[in-house]
């Protein structure tokens, strides 16, 4: 049981160290509670490339001192990152990512902000309906109590023998009440808004690790940018001392002209290899969020939304069943 032996700062050690070392992959959110923790190990768990990877292993391992270890980390150089996502993404093979696919894919992230918002609302509509839940049927209950309480504290006396008036003293609605009142109770011991709200509640923090997902490939976007500025710089370089121009970089620097020439062949020969792994890892990233993480994320979500509704619907007729024979069952009959 990890979720207990390990701290919480830990397990977000091993999430900040993957989002790091996984940049536009998806790591399941993690927060100070039991039960998300628990979820946390269970979402790594369906990811094989993450569960298996050398950071969760560090942390299963239960290594001393494992937000350092983790925090330490060198991070994969874009030749290396290129080669773990060959090897771990292979279920894209084939497809071909495009100008379309990666507009479309900055869209449905966009969209996706929509869809947090109205969660969001969803989840504040269900709080206060769990809190209605629990008052409405539990102060139904109390008050159906108190009438039994009042009928023979008080009212039993003024009867006599003609009990007949009293619902809950008159032998032939007593035993009727009694049983719907326990029925009643049972079919609401358990809260379906209370459900609700805790599902919009990891819904949100899974739309945020999606986000994550999404800025983690804008990141190898950027990084890749980065990387076509310096080639420009070192090409215009290279270019003026192969053409015996003198530059400020070129006197600021060491060496001659010769040896800063090699340097920034070799230095282009490098960053050009960098260029087109980041192109390559981009693509990886798109085509893994566009057909494989965001399939799984609707499927996951329709899911979950369907067999909370039906819960709550189906709780909701028993509810309704069971108040409405309770009700019925103390209708006096003239």
């Amino acid at each position: 049981d990890f979720e207990n032996t390990r701290k919480y700062k830990e397990f977000t050690a091993l999430r900040t160290a993957l989002l790091k070392r996984w940049p536009g992959v998806y790591v399941p959110p993690v927060e100070n509670r039991i039960d998300t923790l628990a979820y946390f190990l269970n979402q790594l768990g369906k990811n094989s490339y993450l569960y298996f990877s050398e950071e969760t292993k560090i942390f299963l391992r239960g290594t001393p001192d494992v937000e350092k270890v983790l925090s330490s980390m060198v991070l994969a150089s874009p030749g290396e990152l290129l080669e773990k996502y060959n090897n771990q993404f292979s279920e894209t093979a084939g497809r071909q990512n495009n100008a379309d696919l990666e507009e479309n894919l900055s869209l449905y992230f966009q969209k996706l902000r929509g869809t947090k918002d109205c969660i969001t609302k969803t989840k504040a509509y269900a709080e206060k309906m769990a809190l209605h839940f629990r008052n409405w049927y539990g102060e139904q209950a109390n008050f159906l109590d108190t009438i039994r309480n009042f009928e023979k504290t008080h009212l039993e006396s003024y009867c006599g023998e003609n009990n007949s008036t009293l619902v809950f003293k008159n032998n032939e609605y007593k035993s009727r009440c009694d049983e719907g009142l326990i029925n009643l109770r049972n079919a609401t011991i358990s809260n379906p808004f209370d459900d609700m709200a805790d599902w919009c509640h990891r819904a949100m923090l899974e739309i945020d690790a999606y986000t994550e997902a999404f800025k983690g490939r804008q990141l190898m976007i950027a990084q890749k940018d980065k990387c076509s500025s310096r080639i420009r710089k070192d090409s215009t370089e290279l270019h003026k001392l192969q053409a015996g121009k003198k530059t400020l970089r070129s006197v600021l620097k060491k060496g001659n002209a010769n040896d800063q020439m090699e340097a920034l062949e070799a230095a282009l020969e490098n960053k050009n290899s960098e260029s087109e792994a980041y192109d390559a890892i981009i693509d990886i990233i798109t085509l893994n969020l566009a057909y494989v993480e965001l399939a799984k994320y609707e499927r996951d979500v329709l899911d979950t939304y369907y067999a909370l509704m039906k819960n709550l619907v189906e709780q909701q007729a028993t509810i309704m069943k069971e108040g409405h024979n309770l009700w019925r069952e103390m209708q006096y009959e003239e």
